[in-house]
């Protein structure tokens, strides 16, 4: 299914799939960009108030001890707390979260968190099957023109007729 999808880009054309690519990539910049900033905000401005929502989760008990230490530290009890808030079905069944604490957490800093961890995980996504595509499409670019080498061979050889 996968080759059908690739092939059928490539039959497109490679200008298709590189006006699509041009399109998107201002898009993940912005989003990559705005949610590093938002995520610098909230570890420095809001840390101390989503330590203390989240003060009886288990995943961020274990952090709170080193809060505001050094940014590292900021930004690992931020990811902690946008896993929790992001999956909070799989992080209160497994433990992680309070459910108390996910129904008292503010509303606007809790869409803010999942926001931008959510579009920090697309933006990482995204390069990744970009980097797989450009590099799977380089190989199916080599096998057709191979195939349609060995065809423009082959009909030399017989005396065919073939396009090439």
């Amino acid at each position: 299914m996968g080759f059908v999808i690739l092939y059928t880009i490539y039959s497109a054309g490679p200008d298709a799939f590189e006006e699509v690519l041009n399109w998107i990539k201002p898009v993940v910049a912005f989003l990559f960009f705005t949610s590093i900033a938002v995520m610098f905000y909230l570890a420095c401005l809001k840390m101390d108030k989503i330590l203390d929502d989240l003060s009886r989760s288990e995943a961020v008990k274990l952090r709170s001890p080193i809060k505001g230490q050094c940014f590292h530290s900021r930004y690992e009890a931020l990811g902690v707390a946008g896993f929790v808030l992001t999956f909070p079905s799989l992080a209160i069944r497994r433990g992680q979260l309070n459910a108390d604490d996910y129904d008292n957490f503010p509303v606007g800093l809790r869409l803010l968190i999942k926001v931008s961890s959510c579009s920090l995980c697309s933006v990482f996504f995204y390069f990744i099957a970009v980097e797989l595509i450009y590099e799977y499409l380089s190989w199916v670019d080599w096998l057709l023109m191979t195939l349609n080498n060995l065809g423009c061979w082959w009909a030399e050889i017989r005396g065919d007729f073939y396009v090439c």
